[in-house]
């Protein structure tokens, strides 16, 4: 699951994430900053810029 942009506090759509994560979902994390699921349920987190972190995911896909 991505997880772009949010500092995971709002609900009910916070609990999105952890439910996702409970039923076996990889969760990647895109923030310019840590947010309440940086620690605890992301597997991969990329600190940047949503624009920026996007891009670069597109171009390595394309690549593929």
């Amino acid at each position: 699951m991505l997880v772009i942009g949010t500092t995971g506090e709002i609900m009910p759509a916070s609990q999105i994430p952890f439910i996702a994560e409970q039923n076996g979902a990889i969760i990647i994390e895109i923030n310019p900053n840590k947010s309440s699921y940086s620690d605890r349920i992301s597997d991969v987190f990329i600190q940047e810029k949503a624009t920026v972190a996007c891009q670069l995911l597109d171009s390595a896909l394309e690549a593929d």
